[in-house]
């Protein structure tokens, strides 16, 4: 039987636990609203921003379950883009390519460091990044996957 979380992470992110999360998940996994309107255009109405960061336990593991995502994806029809932010590679689709849910416009991802970070936006992952390369934060070194 199928957990809560694993249900959601299916229903909303479009990951399948066993196959692209189990392998190298570890204890830590944050869920956060990290903008309540992305595009800040009210006529639209509330377009919230979403990141989901989890702890790898194997990051060679985590990059091949990640990667065999997005080509589970592309081989479904989807396309799929490729982006920077301050040199870290980000991989996502622009809806309507993909039925989302309750995600909003796009899904996204990225590794760094023993972290594997979804969005529903390539924004939110910019925004993350530059968020946690402030060096008075003291993370200004990462490995790049």
């Amino acid at each position: 039987s199928q957990s809560r979380y694993q249900a959601y992470l299916t229903d909303h992110w479009l990951l399948d636990y066993t196959a692209d999360v189990q392998p190298w998940i570890g204890q830590e996994i944050t869920l956060a609203v990290t903008n309540s309107d992305l595009d800040q255009d009210p006529a639209n109405g509330w377009q919230p921003g979403y990141l989901l960061a989890m702890q790898s336990n194997d990051t060679d593991q985590a990059k091949a379950s990640v990667n065999n995502f997005w080509q589970r994806l592309a081989t479904g029809g989807v396309d799929l883009a490729f982006g920077q932010a301050q040199g870290i590679p980000l991989t996502y689709v622009k809806a309507p390519d993909i039925d989302s849910g309750s995600l909003g416009q796009s899904l996204s991802s990225t590794i760094i460091g023993g972290y594997v970070l979804f969005a529903n936006d390539p924004m939110v992952l910019r925004n993350a990044i530059q968020t946690l390369q402030v060096p008075s934060l003291g993370l200004t070194s990462w490995d790049i996957y």
